[in-house]
């Protein structure tokens, strides 16, 4: 590690403070620069350990993508269905294959 004389504990406590105290940052960004490396290798570090769960979530959203996609056309189906031109609903459609002279007792 950066720091090779410095414990798990105190590692762990200048991460947690990387993000709110910039005696911390510029102390962090002096050892990374002793070994090589900038401020871009925290953001690469921070995605690599994080992949298996950002997989898991872009798994999830487009799941549901999806499934919104899925209940939009049905929505757009069912207000088809209902916004169809009058005289061609299901009891217009049922009096046609009856026959005008059976529809409900018509003479």
């Amino acid at each position: 590690m950066a720091c090779a004389d410095a414990g798990d504990d105190d590692i762990e406590d200048l991460a947690r403070r990387w993000f709110t105290n910039k005696s911390v940052r510029k102390q962090v960004m002096s050892l990374l620069r002793g070994i090589g490396l900038d401020e871009a290798a925290i953001d690469v570090e921070a995605y690599r350990v994080s992949m298996a769960d950002l997989a898991v979530i872009e798994r999830r959203l487009t799941e549901l993508a999806l499934r919104r996609d899925k209940i939009f056309r049905q929505i757009e189906d069912y207000r088809a269905g209902i916004s169809a031109p009058a005289g061609s609903g299901p009891r217009q459609r049922m009096g046609r294959d009856l026959g005008d002279g059976e529809r409900g007792g018509e003479a």
